[in-house]
């Protein structure tokens, strides 16, 4: 659910998420925005992403979508622009290897604040392309990424996230 806003005289917080809750609610004079830290506010390229997952016992390590722009806006909103970068995921275990291209816009209700972020909701696609698992290659395929939490560190010019405590992704803001 997206932030939303009534005429000039209120501002009405929203639960982003069952964990995460606006803090400030009151008249249009407070001076509270909807995403929380105003640090995380611009457009932000994404420069570098690692990490690892296990799944059924097996550890996979991740990499790539450099070239990825995710915009947050004082409102509390997200987009996360696939469609004009080269970003290639690769992923890697026990011996076998898998890459795909990603394309696509994804949105998304954002708050950070004290070093955590939640989004919420979820619209868009993501389309898969060049999928190759040990080099045979796969069929594209389409799919939404569902909304996400995790902490965050931010300055005028960097900003660095860490989702669901084992991977981190670097950005630098370009706007």
């Amino acid at each position: 659910m997206l932030p939303r806003f009534a005429p000039k005289r209120f501002l009405y917080c929203e639960v982003v998420a069952a964990s995460v809750i606006a803090a400030a609610c009151g008249s249009s004079t407070s001076t509270a925005l909807a995403i929380g830290d105003p640090c995380l506010v611009g457009r932000w390229d994404l420069t570098s992403s690692s990490g690892t997952a296990t799944s059924n016992g097996v550890t996979i390590n991740f990499s790539g979508e450099e070239g990825v722009v995710m915009t947050l806006t004082a409102a509390g909103a997200e987009t996360d622009d696939y469609s004009n970068a080269s970003p290639t995921i690769s992923r890697s275990s026990d011996g076998h290897t898998e890459s795909s291209t990603l394309r696509g816009t994804m949105q998304y209700g954002f708050h950070g604040a004290a070093g955590k972020w939640v989004q919420s909701g979820g619209s868009g696609q993501i389309t898969e392309t060049n999928h190759l698992v040990d080099g045979v290659k796969q069929p594209d395929s389409n799919a939404s990424a569902p909304a996400g939490s995790g902490t965050y560190s931010c300055s005028s010019s960097a900003l660095t996230v860490l989702v669901g405590g084992n991977w981190t992704v670097n950005f630098t803001k370009t706007g």
